[in-house]
């Protein structure tokens, strides 16, 4: 069987753990900090972030955590959480990517509904997929 052509990405957030030195999963055998499994899957890390205000200290220090531990950040998304937008998410991607010169994507449109939710996200993650993936 072929190998896909289509990125893999590990796509966390924010409150996952990977800032976090007490937050665990045991998606390993081993009870593991997320960002030990990160790096066990040795990809690169889309970090998912709500849009709003309080971002972006919580990017900030996840960005730092994976950094100590050398694990390449490919973008953060950035999502709404609720309908509508404050003042702050119209600053946060122009400063998050001048200050940690990452790519920011987003921000995606709080939705409710699940299909439309994951539509919106393919959306805001289509520039991270190459054209010819794309059109799978």
């Amino acid at each position: 069987m072929a190998r896909s052509r289509v990125p893999r990405f590990f796509v966390t957030g924010t409150d996952t753990g990977v800032g976090k030195t007490q937050v665990s999963c045991a998606l390993l055998s081993l009870m593991r900090d997320v960002v030990d499994l990160i790096q066990a899957f040795a990809l690169p890390v889309v970090l998912v972030a709500r849009a709003g205000l309080g971002t972006l200290n919580h990017v900030a220090l996840s960005l730092e955590a994976l950094a100590s531990r050398k694990v390449s950040v490919r973008a953060v998304v950035l999502s709404r959480g609720v309908p509508g937008s404050d003042l702050a998410e119209r600053d946060n991607r122009r400063y998050l990517e001048a200050r940690h010169g990452v790519q920011v994507l987003g921000p995606v449109p709080h939705v409710e509904d699940a299909k439309k939710r994951r539509l919106a996200f393919r959306r805001a993650l289509a520039p991270l997929v190459p054209e010819r993936a794309r059109a799978r």
